[in-house]
């Protein structure tokens, strides 16, 4: 009986965890349009084709957590391509939520020409 409802947990944890991960957008098309940097993080706005909210209410903002050094590496790296005016792809994990709604959690960026 415990090998079955560990089994049923270890499950629903993975498959809870593949809901909320993949592409936000990946055709190349995103371009930003916003950036709303506060003292939790920042929340970057942007327009794209094949935007996708893995699971997260919004769709086309995502949250980066600048507490850590991956955020702020992520968080330099959109801001570079904001200002430079350049596409991106931005891939999430998860949702974090706040102000009554979910955004994806950016984990990985690619910058575009």
């Amino acid at each position: 009986m415990k090998k079955v409802i560990f089994g049923a947990l270890l499950a629903a944890t993975s498959f809870g965890a593949l809901s909320a991960a993949g592409w936000v957008t990946k055709d190349r098309s995103a371009r930003i349009d916003f950036i709303n940097s506060e003292p939790m993080g920042v929340r970057v706005y942007f327009s794209a084709n094949d935007a996708n909210s893995i699971g997260c209410a919004q769709k086309q903002i995502v949250w980066i957590d600048t507490s850590t050094e991956g955020g702020k590496r992520h968080y330099s790296t959109l801001l570079a391509a904001f200002m430079a005016g350049k596409n991106v792809a931005i891939y999430g994990n998860g949702c974090f939520s706040n102000w009554g709604t979910s955004y994806p959690k950016v984990q990985a960026i690619n910058v575009y020409r």
